[in-house]
C-alpha cells in the first residue's frame, strides 16, 4: 500500500526516479552494457580499474532511457495493440503522460552526452551517435523503424557498435582491425536476434501499416535472415579463436542449439510458442556473450588455458541448464522477452 501511495502521490523528484526506472527495462539495458565490457575485455583491461567506467555505464543507461522515452511517445497507438494490460508501457497504463515522457526523454539524452563529455571527446561523439540514432529510429522526420531493411541494422548500432566502442573510448584505444572484426560478428549475432522482435509486434505492426520484413516477406524469410546472420557471426567469431580448440568447441555448441531453436521457430505456429522459442534463443546467445567475455578477460589474467576453458564451459552449461528449467515456466521466459 506504501508503495502504491508513492506511485499515485509522489513529489517530482520521487516520480521522476520511477518513471526512469520503468523505462529503463533494465534486463535489456544490461546487454549494452556486456557489449561495452566485451571491447575493454578484448584489450586485457577489464581487470584494471578505471573510474570513468562507472560514467560509461551512466551514460549507456542514460542512453537506453532517452531511446525507450522517444519510441514510446512515437509506438503509442501500436503500443495499445501489442502491449495491452502489460506493465512497462506507461503511456499504455497511464501511468504517465507524454510531457512526462518527452521531459524524461530530453533529460536522458543530455545526461548521455554529459558523460560522454566528461570521460573525453571521443566518448562524447559516440554518444553523439547513439543520440542520433535514439531520435531518428523512432522520430520524424527519418522514423527509421518503418524502414525495413535499415531499422534493425539500425538498432545495432545503438545496442552494440555505440557502447562497444564506448569502452575503446574509455580506454583512450583506437580500434585495430582485430576490433572490427570481433564487432562484426557479435553486431551480426545482435542483428539475427533483434530480426525477430517483430514477431511479438505482430498485430500491432500490420494494424498501422509498420513494414517489417516479417509482415512484407513473411516468416520463413525472416528467421532465414536471422539464421544467415547467425552463421556468419558465428565464423568471424570463430577466426578470432584460431588455436583455441575449447573455445571454438562452445561456440560451435551455442550456435547448434540456437540454430535448432531458430528451426523450430520456423515450423511452429503463430502464437505464444514462437514468442516462446526466440526468448530461449536469445538466453542461449546471451550464455555465448559470457562465454566469449569470460574467455577474453581470463586471456589476459594468465590463467592457465585448461582453467580457463573450464571457466567458459561453466558459464555455457549454466546457460543451457537454464534454457533447460525456464521452459517449464514461459511466463518467466516471456516477461524476459518483452524487457
Amino acid at each position: 500500500m506504501a508503495f502504491q501511495n508513492l506511485i499515485t502521490h509522489p513529489n517530482k523528484v520521487t516520480r521522476a526516479f520511477w518513471l526512469f526506472w520503468q523505462l529503463l527495462r533494465y534486463r535489456v539495458a544490461v546487454m549494452l552494457v556486456i557489449f561495452m565490457l566485451v571491447g575493454v575485455a578484448f584489450h586485457g583491461q577489464l581487470s584494471v580499474w578505471h573510474w570513468k567506467y562507472i560514467l560509461a555505464v551512466v551514460g549507456l543507461i542514460f542512453s537506453y532511457v532517452s531511446a525507450t522515452s522517444f519510441n514510446d511517445l512515437a509506438d503509442e497507438e501500436i503500443d495499445k495493440i501489442n502491449h495491452k494490460g502489460k506493465k512497462g508501457r506507461l503511456l499504455v497504463t497511464k501511468e504517465a503522460t507524454r510531457i512526462e515522457l518527452a521531459r524524461l526523454g530530453i533529460g536522458a539524452s543530455l545526461g548521455m552526452l554529459l558523460c560522454g563529455l566528461l570521460i573525453n571527446k571521443w566518448a562524447l561523439a559516440v554518444m553523439a551517435l547513439g543520440l542520433f540514432v535514439n531520435i531518428n529510429y523512432s522520430l520524424r522526420p527519418l522514423i527509421i523503424s518503418y524502414r525495413t531493411f535499415v531499422a534493425p541494422l539500425f538498432l545495432t548500432i545503438g545496442y552494440v557498435i555505440v557502447p562497444y566502442l564506448l569502452g575503446l573510448s574509455v580506454l583512450n584505444y583506437a580500434p585495430t582491425h582485430l576490433d572490427w572484426l570481433l564487432l562484426s560478428a557479435i553486431t551480426l549475432l545482435f542483428l539475427a536476434r533483434i530480426n525477430l522482435k517483430d514477431f511479438r509486434d505482430r498485430e500491432g505492426d500490420s494494424r498501422y501499416g509498420k513494414p517489417t520484413l516479417l509482415l512484407k516477406y513473411g516468416k520463413k524469410v525472416t528467421v532465414l535472415v536471422s539464421l544467415i546472420a547467425l552463421s556468419a557471426g558465428i565464423v568471424l567469431l570463430l577466426r578470432l579463436f584460431t588455436g583455441n580448440i575449447g573455445e571454438q568447441v562452445l561456440i560451435v555448441v551455442g550456435w547448434l542449439v540456437i540454430s535448432l531453436l531458430f528451426v523450430l521457430l520456423w515450423r511452429s505456429p503463430i502464437g505464444t510458442k514462437e514468442q516462446l522459442l526466440i526468448a530461449l534463443s536469445a538466453m542461449v546467445g546471451n550464455g555465448l556473450l559470457f562465454t566469449v567475455l569470460a574467455a577474453f578477460t581470463l586471456t589476459h589474467m594468465l590463467i592457465p588455458k585448461s582453467t580457463a576453458v573450464i571457466v567458459e564451459v561453466f558459464f555455457m552449461v549454466l546457460a543451457l541448464a537454464n534454457l533447460h528449467f525456464l521452459k517449464r515456466d514461459p511466463d518467466v521466459v516471456l516477461g524476459t522477452y518483452r524487457g
